[in-house]
């Protein structure tokens, strides 16, 4: 299983967002996406998820679409509704592909906020309900654009440890302004700057 990226381009009128990327992603690594704002991180994984199309070149994702779990900075969350209702409302989403809610509850130990609205929630606790909706997917390709945004330090710690533990047959890519934060938990870098891949390193 793997995720081909061929020569892909991306425009926003004048601004060019993706020039010509070519990687390989492969299963059981866990891939960080470093550069800072406006390198095209973002970009490249909305493309990578087909949530926008390419201007030029192709991606390929050996994966079913229901095998795909993405999360951007919008979170995907519905600020109405309880944090059990959200959980509720994308576990039918991903219907048989779906962990138990139980689960994702556990990794994050956030019975405690079960019953509030995302409304009442602070940043970070909103940003751990975002993350916990994509692990409910028993996902062979995880996309994550800036996973760790307001999260405390024990949850952060959290969210490390259920990624170890499922990289295994999956893809697992996500973005970070946070180098350490890559070479902590990370088996590869890979660096953009304006819409170009600079390098790609293997950390472990």
């Amino acid at each position: 299983m793997g995720i081909l990226v061929k020569q892909v381009s991306k425009r926003y009128g004048s601004t060019i967002a993706l020039r010509e990327v070519n990687l390989f992603f492969e299963k059981d690594r866990i891939y960080g996406l470093y550069g800072e704002m406006g390198s095209g991180k973002s970009t490249l994984l909305k493309a990578i998820a087909g949530l926008i199309d390419c201007d030029a070149g192709f991606i390929e994702l050996s994966s079913r679409k229901n095998e795909l779990s993405f999360l951007d900075q919008d979170k995907g969350l519905y600020n109405e509704l309880t944090v059990i209702e959200n959980l509720q409302f994308w576990k039918g989403v991903y219907k048989k592909n779906a962990r138990e809610i139980k689960e994702v509850v556990q990794i994050f130990e956030m019975s405690r906020i079960l019953s509030k609205r995302v409304s009442e929630l602070s940043a970070g606790n909103q940003q751990m309900v975002a993350l916990a909706t994509a692990l409910l997917n028993k996902f062979k390709v995880l996309i994550l654009d800036e996973p760790t945004v307001s999260l405390d330090v024990k949850t952060k710690q959290c969210f490390y440890g259920f990624l170890k533990k499922n990289q295994g047959d999956s893809i697992i890519i996500m973005s970070s302004h946070n180098i350490e934060e890559i070479m902590t938990v990370c088996t590869d870098l890979i660096q953009m700057e304006y819409g170009k891949i600079l390098s790609t390193r293997e950390l472990r």
